[in-house]
């Protein structure tokens, strides 16, 4: 018996042991005849088609200087393309997902993993994949499952689906719950019929955790360099680490690129290795309790390189992967690549597995995706109804910041905006070419762009006349015209706190959005002018202010934005401390202002930021947390992030031109 033999019959023991999750990535819908693209094909696909539409509207300026070659042989990643894509408003971008992923039909290995399902030797299936060919085979076997892709089916999960899932040849200490002072609920019929209708829920055989979300719920989805540039959300990375440490791990199909999963599932063992008593600690479920007081269940779990992980590789490339071989070393020794190929993996498991009624048939797997043609068709389509602008602005930032192409990028800008059909996509197409212009510090252009904008802003109703008022503080910020910008930040300043007291519910979270965007450019400005104690005073006020907001926040792109004033309120405070020599008190705001600037989704700010927090060590002499510093940045970086560099830390730090600044 060979290494490979040994391996999968230590596989197949595993699996009737029912101690197996199943961790399914884009390998696995590529095989005949779903024939899926990979992460990869899928922004080569895209970007065919986008850049065939502007072929068709006679767009030649991106083939006469051979901008669609540059595209089409970069190695840019997946997530910066679409990125750029999102940037432009291209809200209907998920709509190509949806046409590409959604007229595949599964293959034999989603059958196989259903068929493990049905027989009870899978409990958990995470997978990357936003299509739903998975479901679709559990649904074709008559499994019942539980599909987790929503944030707020990852929190149901731990309320009423952890101890359904539990492995219950996984022992573990006795769990115990911390109970605050409480309220107990008063029995309510609706409440207690919806508690059972959730827990009804989670009774099921199989739980389909998405960590990427799913095409059946757009808004789930996550795809994007901002999206994926750490670690999953909190919630996400919870289930992940539920499933890794109760369950030994089957990886198939995954490459391990994605940069948000392989710190995740390091961050799980980091975890566990920092914490005296190895915990997870979960809600316990509230249908007896109000919500505020909800108690804590802390289950106890044993360190995750106690549990196994089978990783199936092809065979040419076994160990060669640095990621798989990443992810690999968080289990220790018990870590094991499988060379093999998925469907010759299929038939070796079925031929060990006694009771699996199972075969794979050569004649299932037809030379090409019967679908291919259509599904191609449907994306030039969309494509096809794609703004002209947009899709100009989308590669001119790419060209910018991604490709170091400046020429280049001006040139599509100034294309895009004789493309613009109304006065806003022209607004959208001078705000890209003045930010070009001040990049290269253009100043005479800068000023002139910034009239034009002016024009056209003060046209456009007075929500649009304010946010340029505050880009031209920036701006004129920025161009060294401090007293300038302090003109245009106080108008705003004052009509908006004017707006705050008056404003009641709703109203009041925009109004108070442009209080905090204007008491940051004025601290800006005192800056500049060296006034330290008037810029402090105003950041405070602006403190207090984000504080008494955070009830506003009725929605995610709330949160999010507050979380980004927050963040740059702070690193404007510890801008102010630096300087008057408070090392504590501005390393202490740093650290809130890049907790925030990752909350809001925004890794150009968190690079800024890390870049100070490395200085803040260095000068400490603190070595080892500047390193954590510098590899979060390079985590950063590698996803295809603008390219800001740690400086040199000999080199004296400019000041910082992002204040005030805005989205």
């Amino acid at each position: 018996m060979n290494d490979l033999d040994m391996l999968l019959c230590e596989l197949v023991a595993d699996l009737r042991a029912r101690q197996m999750a199943v961790f399914v990535g884009a390998g696995v819908s590529m095989c005949p005849p779903s024939s899926l693209p990979g992460w990869t094909g899928l922004k080569a696909q895209i970007l065919d088609s986008i850049l065939h539409s502007m072929s068709l509207r006679g767009i030649s300026l991106l083939r006469d200087i051979g901008i669609d070659e540059i595209l089409r042989n970069s190695t840019l990643s997946p997530e910066v393309v679409l990125s750029a894509l999102s940037h432009q408003g291209l809200e209907n971008l998920k709509l190509a997902f949806s046409l590409l992923l959604n007229s595949a039909s599964p293959n034999l290995l989603h059958t196989l993993i259903a068929k493990m399902a049905k027989c009870g030797l899978v409990r958990i299936i995470v997978t990357t994949n936003f299509d739903t060919l998975l479901e679709q085979a559990l649904t074709l076997q008559g499994v019942a499952f539980v599909q987790i892709a929503a944030d707020e089916d990852f929190h149901e999960f731990f309320v009423y689906g952890l101890k359904q899932f539990r492995n219950p040849h996984f022992k573990v200490a006795a769990p115990t719950v911390r109970v605050p002072s409480m309220v107990v609920r008063p029995p309510d019929p609706a409440w207690e019929a919806e508690i059972k209708r959730k827990r009804q829920r989670y009774d099921v055989p199989v739980a389909v955790v998405k960590l990427h979300g799913t095409i059946e719920k757009p808004h789930t989805m996550l795809f994007t360099a901002e999206e994926t540039a750490e670690r999953l959300p909190g919630l996400r990375l919870n289930v992940l680490r539920f499933a890794l440490c109760q369950y030994f791990s089957l990886y198939m199909g995954y490459s391990g690129r994605d940069l948000d999963i392989a710190p995740s599932i390091s961050h799980v063992r980091m975890t566990y290795d920092t914490i005296e008593k190895k915990t997870l600690r979960v809600l316990a479920p509230f249908d007896q309790y109000d919500e505020e007081s909800i108690p804590e269940e802390v289950f106890h779990f044993p360190e995750l390189s106690a549990r196994k992980a089978y990783w199936v590789v092809a065979p040419h490339e076994f160990g060669k992967s640095p990621p798989i071989a990443e992810i690999l070393s968080t289990y220790g020794s018990n870590g094991k690549e499988i060379p093999c190929d998925l469907l010759d993996l299929a038939q070796r498991i079925t031929s060990l597995m006694d009771g699996l009624d199972f075969r794979i048939k050569d004649t299932c797997f037809p030379a090409q995706s019967s679908c291919s043609s259509l599904t191609s068709e449907n994306v030039d389509a969309w494509a096809n109804g794609l703004s002209t602008t947009r899709i100009l602005l989308a590669i001119s930032e790419l060209l910018w910041s991604k490709l170091d192409q400046p020429a280049l990028a001006e040139s599509v800008a100034q294309e895009s905006e004789r493309h613009a059909t109304d006065e806003h996509e022209r607004l959208r197409a001078l705000r890209v070419r003045l930010r070009m212009s001040l990049e290269k510090g253009q100043k005479v252009q800068s000023i002139d762009l910034l009239r034009q904008l002016k024009r056209i802003a003060y046209t456009l109703g007075a929500d649009i006349a304010i946010e340029f008022r505050l880009d031209e503080g920036r701006t004129l910020l920025e161009l060294g015209l401090p007293d300038e910008a302090e003109k245009a930040f106080a108008e705003i300043a004052s009509v908006s706190s004017a707006l705050v007291q008056t404003d009641a519910g709703k109203l009041s979270a925009k109004s108070r959005d442009y209080a905090l965007r204007a008491l940051n450019g004025l601290a800006a400005c005192d800056m500049r002018n060296g006034l330290l104690e008037h810029a402090i005073a105003g950041l405070e006020c602006a403190k207090h202010l984000l504080e008494e907001t955070r009830h506003h926040c009725e929605h995610p792109w709330d949160s999010n934005r507050w979380s980004s004033l927050r963040a740059t309120t702070a690193s404007n405070l510890a801008y102010c401390y630096a300087k008057q020599g408070k090392k504590e008190s501005a390393h202490a705001e740093l650290l809130v202002a890049l907790d925030e600037a990752a909350s809001a989704q925004e890794p150009d700010s968190q690079l800024l930021i890390l870049e100070r927090l490395v200085r803040s060590c260095l000068e400490n002499a603190d070595m080892q947390t500047a390193t954590l510093y510098m590899q979060r940045a390079d985590r950063l970086r590698r996803r295809g992030i603008n390219p800001v560099t740690i400086i040199n830390m000999t080199n004296e730090r400019k000041q910082p031109t992002d204040i005030g600044r805005i989205d």
